[in-house]
């Protein structure tokens, strides 16, 4: 099966023309979290049988025929799907509900904008440490509540900005809190990115 039939395939699942010019669609990997939003909001389900193709990596078909299994680096075999749609903003609906409501990352990252919150943290940190911890900390509990199962392309620019910080000053003022922080960052660091695909 070559990309160019999968996408006339997408199209008609979705109700578009292949053969007009200019005309997109979008899909995205999805797995438990975020299947249930995309599922929420009447995403449409791509036969499981696109899957190898548009990921270009060998996948295992369930019976039920939207289902997979693959490997994802780090990680043990992940049972998946794909969803397409037909517009952007739908995904970034999903982006902002997952990042507000499932993880209070987007909660958190407004108290900090406007200064309106309580560091977690008492020891005596450069404020943009205690910013650091704080993100760190609420993606953490998200992972341990198992509300976080992908990283937002803002999770991870987060993350990675947030534990080059730590470790730079880890570096100078060696704190075991600080190096538990840098820990999980670098565990949640390994986590599937959500990322949105053109066709």
């Amino acid at each position: 099966m070559n990309l160019q039939n999968v996408k006339k395939a997408l199209y008609a699942i979705l109700g578009k023309d292949a053969n007009v010019e200019g005309d997109v669609c979008y899909w995205v990997e999805a797995s438990e979290i975020i299947e249930h939003l995309m599922a929420k909001y009447n995403a449409n389900p791509i036969p499981n049988i696109y899957a190898e193709c548009l990921l270009k990596q060998q996948v295992v078909l369930d019976n039920d025929g939207v289902h997979y299994t693959r490997c994802i680096e780090h990680q043990d075999e992940c049972r998946k799907m794909v969803f397409g749609f037909t517009n952007k903003e739908f995904y970034n609906q999903i982006v902002n509900e997952y990042e507000d409501e499932y993880t209070d990352l987007k909660w958190f990252m407004d108290k900090i904008q406007k200064n309106d919150w309580n560091p977690l943290y008492s020891e005596d940190y450069p404020a943009n440490i205690v910013k650091d911890l704080g993100i760190v900390n609420v993606l953490a509990n998200a992972y341990e509540d198992e509300m976080l199962d992908c990283l937002t392309a803002n999770m991870y620019d987060y993350l990675v900005a947030a534990k080059t910080e730590l470790e730079e000053y880890q570096r100078k003022k060696p704190n075991p809190q600080v190096e538990n922080c840098i820990d999980f960052a670098e565990l949640m660091l390994e986590l599937p990115k959500l990322e949105c695909f053109e066709i």
